[in-house]
């Protein structure tokens, strides 16, 4: 058996210290993405008056706000 440390990313894969995940990546990819889907949701909720659109605009804030959860609580 090799004496390395076991990294952190086996012995919880969901942890935000994985070897590969980089929150600050990942986080404004998130905030970028539910930005556009807000304006995007609200654009077209106003235009077209359809409450469908509706499920975009809470997806997209739900996007900003785990983006800047990642972003503030990412080591």
């Amino acid at each position: 058996m090799s004496e390395e440390k076991i990294p952190p990313s086996i012995k919880s894969p969901l942890s935000l210290e994985a070897d590969y995940a980089n929150p600050l990546i990942y986080g404004w990819a998130s905030v970028i993405f539910g930005i556009l889907g807000l304006g995007v949701g609200i654009a077209v909720l106003v235009s077209s008056g359809n409450p469908s659109i509706l499920v975009l605009v809470i997806l997209g804030g739900v996007l900003l706000l785990a983006g800047v959860l990642m972003i503030k609580k990412g080591k």
